[in-house]
């Protein structure tokens, strides 16, 4: 017969419950997140940039919470990291289980083989959060060197378009999109290589012509190099695109006059974006 004493859960580790409840706290805010997307895709573009704005200060808090209670684990005993935890349940009434020296010494390793792997698993996960920060930063730098700082664009997919509008008068994100369109089909040729479909198979005309209708016409179409190089021939502008790692990318440097745009791998969980900069 099977004992209560079996079929006990075993008793989780400082480490083990903080990072438990991380867990679940995690999935409690993208279910959020998913929440909040669903509400702003109804909406106009000031309420999807507000959603977009909500997310990032819920992921940057998330993120703030997390690394101080992580920290709480090593400056504090565990009767006040149970105050930060998930509480646990109470041992079964009348159940006493002993254990042998060996047993204890077993559970004692299993234990700690189990804190190294949640170690591991947690810090790849910080590490994903961390890094857009990490990479603000590098660009702060990289443009504070140069006497440009960082201006914030709207992640609302027309983030590229809008950047370089903030810089080139007269420009809007309409113009640009069209410009860029009439740009890709007189250079078809030259642009197909660079473009291809969800097979990997360079776009046939006809996916070409309705990939650059959907350019003019669809913000959930976002520009890329393809469209840089071709704005940077219909502006006569070089088109710098300075990013955290590797070097720049320059584009028309046979013109004189210049837009700058900072590329961020991490910014937002959306996706890639795009900022303008202005001088400090």
């Amino acid at each position: 017969m099977t004992s209560i004493q079996d079929h006990e859960e075993p008793e989780l580790s400082p480490l083990e419950k903080i990072k438990k409840k991380h867990r679940k706290e995690k999935k409690e805010l993208q279910a959020q997140i998913q929440s909040i997307k669903k509400c702003a895709s109804k909406g106009d573009k000031k309420k999807k940039k507000e959603s977009l704005e909500e997310i990032t200060q819920l992921e940057k808090d998330l993120e703030l919470k997390h690394s101080n209670e992580l920290q709480l684990v090593k400056e504090t005993d565990e009767s006040i990291l149970e105050e930060i935890s998930t509480p646990e349940a109470a041992p079964a009434p009348g159940v006493n289980p002993k254990m042998s020296k060996a047993q204890k010494k077993r559970k004692e390793k299993e234990r700690k083989e189990k804190d190294r792997e949640e170690e591991i698993k947690l810090a790849a996960e910080m590490n994903q959060l961390g890094v857009r920060q990490v990479e603000i930063d590098k660009l702060k730098d990289i443009l504070s060197n140069r006497g440009l700082r960082l201006k914030d664009i709207p992640a609302d997919g027309d983030c590229m378009f809008s950047a370089i509008a903030d810089q080139v008068r007269g420009q809007t994100v309409k113009s640009l999109r069209l410009s860029a369109a009439k740009r890709l089909r007189e250079s078809m040729t030259e642009v197909l290589p660079f473009l291809t479909n969800a097979n990997g198979k360079i776009l046939s005309p006809t996916e070409f012509e309705t990939y650059c209708s959907d350019l003019e016409s669809k913000s959930d179409i976002w520009g890329g190099q393809v469209e840089l190089n071709a704005l940077s021939h219909v502006l006569e502008r070089q088109i710098e695109v300075i990013q955290a790692e590797g070097t720049p990318i320059l584009l028309g440097e046979d013109y004189e006059d210049i837009v700058i745009l900072a590329y961020h791998r991490h910014m937002y969980g959306l996706g890639e974006h795009y900022n303008s900069v202005e001088a400090l």
